[in-house]
């Protein structure tokens, strides 16, 4: 049907008008590609790091949990058991010569096991294979001896060997012997400390460049996100802001539309209403302009009414003249687009302008305008800008739209006499009153 072939034109009108705006919203799919594929580059890296990060502190958490695992303290305690050891048995050895009772013989092999124990426990720490030679030491020799004389009976004999300057030199040499184990023990005290401290370090160091790492890597993630979502929200508004510029550049949406607009932003709308006009005048109008009225022939008058017929039919001649079109052409392009501009963009001669700090910019582009086919793209940004205002009322429009064939039909007289409005006045009235 005709009212189809209408649908058609003004589509392809308003995919001409936005071409150049869908492929600004698309020119920015590489980057976003690229900043997704940026992500998931810092994100896999991201991952590797911290995981080896978390091996290395594994394994050094276990080095130095087993060079903490020396207790020095202990080690200290069984050194002084074992000296009291070495004390008592000398004390029990010393008393069972001057009383000779049993009870002492039975403290000095307690004391003699104390000390055992506790220099086995030491070195056990310094080393394991010297544990066996504590016994063999000449000072446990000749105390044995001393002890077995004592248990035979022969106690002037054990006071000899006791009192014996090779009992006091091996009993010298013994203490040394103490001594030297002492000095071990604080000297691998020392080394322990040192390896903790150094996997300490190493484990504060690696953490620390987890962090160094994690901390940029998740700060660039949060950033990337943020970017995304705010250019996502910025194409889907500007998506939105499109939505209503084509709204507008329908002739059928556009009444129904403006009654859902507020009245605070109804200066917006008459704005991008009259860019939208002076686009489209722009352009050929005259396919559909004709299409129009081939519509209302066909839709609007009965066949059997010819005089009717004969009387649109001499509109068309009229409405259709090439001097009209010529007219429209040779108005002053750079003019009407300064009308625009001081209407609705000019603060100094409407008070009630449009806030656009950009609207200078405007004015120059159209002053310095030579080619004026390129004066259709000057308001193409604020147009995208201010259509942003109205998508709340956009939405509530295209919720409740609805037309019917009727309502199409009585688009089609408004959206005629819509163009035919651009003419001069007298033009206009010439027309009507051949009408």
């Amino acid at each position: 049907m005709p009212i189809n072939e209408i649908r058609k034109n003004v589509k392809a009108n308003q995919e001409t008008t936005f071409t150049t705006k869908s492929s600004s919203l698309d020119s920015n799919m590489p980057t976003r590609r690229k900043i997704v594929k940026y992500l998931r580059l810092i994100l896999l890296i991201g991952f590797i790091i911290n995981f080896l990060s978390f091996i290395s502190i594994a394994i050094i958490s276990i080095l130095s949990f087993q060079s903490s695992n020396f207790s020095l303290s202990t080690a200290i305690y069984k050194y002084g058991n074992a000296y009291l050891g070495y004390d008592e048995m000398e004390l029990a050895e010393f008393l069972v010569l001057l009383t000779r009772k049993e009870k002492f013989i039975q403290r000095y092999y307690h004391s003699k096991n104390e000390l055992n124990s506790s220099l086995s426990y030491a070195f056990q720490i310094i080393s394991n294979e010297n544990s066996s030679w504590i016994p063999t030491h000449e000072w446990f020799q000749i105390e044995n001896h001393v002890m077995e004389l004592v248990k035979s009976g022969n106690y002037s004999q054990a006071y000899s060997v006791s009192t014996s300057p090779e009992h006091k030199l091996a009993d010298l040499r013994f203490i040394q012997f103490l001594d030297s184990v002492l000095a071990q023990l604080f000297q691998i005290s020392e080394t322990k400390e040192a390896e903790y401290m150094k996997y300490t370090t190493i484990d504060l160091v690696v953490v620390i460049l987890c962090l160094g790492i994690a901390i940029p890597i998740v700060l660039l993630i949060f950033i990337g996100v943020i970017k995304l979502d705010r250019d996502s929200k910025k194409r889907l508004e500007k998506a939105r802001a499109v939505s209503v510029i084509h709204s507008i550049s329908d002739p059928f949406l556009r009444p129904k539309f403006r009654k859902c607009v507020e009245n605070d932003e109804l200066v917006c709308f008459e704005f991008l209403e009259n860019v939208q006009l002076f686009k489209e005048k722009k352009r050929s109008i005259h396919s559909t302009i004709q299409s129009i009225l081939d519509e209302m022939k066909k839709e609007m008058i009965p066949n059997d009414e010819e005089d009717d017929a004969s009387s649109l039919n001499g509109i068309s001649p009229l409405t259709l003249s090439p001097d009209l079109f010529l007219q429209i052409k040779s108005e002053d392009d750079q003019i009407k687009a300064i009308d625009i501009y001081n209407r609705f963009l000019n603060p100094k001669e409407n008070q009630k302008h449009i806030k656009y700090k950009n609207h200078e910019k405007i004015l120059e582009e159209i002053n310095h305008q030579s080619n004026q086919d390129l004066l259709s793209t000057v308001f193409d940004q604020v147009q995208i800008e201010i259509a942003k205002k109205l998508i709340k009322s956009h939405e509530l429009f295209s919720k409740s739209q609805s037309f019917s064939t009727q309502d199409i039909e009585d688009q089609l007289l408004s959206y005629r006499f819509e163009y035919l409005s651009i003419f001069k006045p007298e033009k206009r009235n010439s027309l009507f009153t051949s009408k």
